[in-house]
């Protein structure tokens, strides 16, 4: 009797033994991407309940990254999941994973994965379209100048225009064309009054600007700036009495859109804002806007603070062209 328990003892043992620890899933099977229109559809059967979380991924830069997520639904078999997305949010593969076929043609690497069972990958050949980038850069700037004994202002039109070059690095680079600015400038001092005012046109300013193209959907947003300054003062009347006089001053007009380089250290700060994305479809929004105020102890703020400035911008991009290999824009 005592053998018989322990032979019993001895099987249920290496039964239990024999058992792995962890299951080798079921496999994905029936895994097929097709190419219709500007839209990549996959289906696939996937073991399980239905209701099951499946990712679609593409291989990306060495790894593996979920472009899609759906649940499988009820067939008369195995549960199949289904996919749909479009090639303008797929990722635009890095050098180390796609293999080119032609000038715009990718061979993308995809599969499905539920859980850690996996599917055999396919290769699809995608076209991918060139990003694109406003040609044109406009729209309205201006700012307030408060100090001591003075207050300025300074508001108008600015239009820049893209410099079509190949200094690379997925930066398209612009140039003031145009401009149209009204400046005043009025203060007193005791016994007088000083008054200022007039425009300028882009013969009086220095602009420039650029705009970073981002290398594949889904990236982080990329930065830009955009730059206008008067160099040479202004003329103003001080008016004392019958006594009328004039002196050269320096307006301090100038316009720069990067972030205020107290925001990180402020946290009451409004730094430059930049919304749109440029590489998330064929139309993309392209605007650009902002406001920053910098104090006498060059503090940012999101108001005025005298004696201090306060800029602001709202521009827009324009007849957006195609970006050839996110390295040069194409001339048109």
């Amino acid at each position: 009797m005592f053998r018989s328990l322990a032979a019993i003892t001895l099987v249920a043992g290496l039964a239990i033994v024999a058992a792995p620890a962890h299951a080798k899933p079921d496999p994905i099977r029936g895994f097929q991407v097709t190419v219709k229109d500007e839209q990549i559809r996959a289906s696939a059967l996937i073991p399980g309940p239905v209701g099951r979380k499946a990712q679609l991924q593409q291989f990306d830069a060495g790894r593996w990254v979920n472009v899609a997520t759906t649940r499988t639904k009820r067939t008369q078999g195995i549960p199949r999941a289904r996919w749909r997305v479009d090639i303008s949010d797929l990722r635009q593969p890095s050098a180390q994973s796609r293999a080119q076929a032609g000038p715009l043609a990718e061979l993308i690497r995809l599969r499905a994965q539920a859980d850690k069972a996996k599917s055999k990958p396919q290769k699809v050949r995608v076209s991918f379209v060139n990003p694109l980038a406003p040609k044109i850069v406009s729209g309205f700037v201006g700012s307030q100048i408060v100090a001591p004994g003075l207050e300025s202002l300074w508001s108008g039109q600015v239009r820049y225009e893209a410099v079509v070059g190949d200094d690379g690095a997925r930066t398209v680079r612009y140039r003031l064309a145009s401009a149209s600015i009204t400046w005043s400038s009025e203060g007193a001092k005791p016994g007088c009054v000083i008054k200022g005012g007039g425009t300028f046109t882009e013969a009086d300013l220095v602009g420039e600007g650029f705009v970073e193209i981002a290398p594949r959907a889904g990236a982080a947003k990329m930065g830009y700036n955009f730059t206008l300054r008067r160099l040479p003062p202004v003329t103003l009347t001080v008016t004392c009495g019958n006594d009328v006089s004039q002196f050269e001053s320096v307006l301090g007009l100038y316009l720069n859109t990067l972030d205020c380089p107290s925001a990180s250290q402020d946290p009451g700060t409004v730094p430059s804002t930049y919304t749109g994305q440029p590489w998330s479809n064929r139309k993309p929004p392209f605007v650009f806007f902002g406001k920053v105020g910098l104090n006498a102890g060059n503090f940012c703020s999101n108001t005025l603070q005298p004696p201090g400035i306060f800029q602001s911008w709202d521009l827009a991009g324009s007849e957006l062209f195609e970006f050839d290999d996110f390295l040069s824009p194409i001339s048109k």
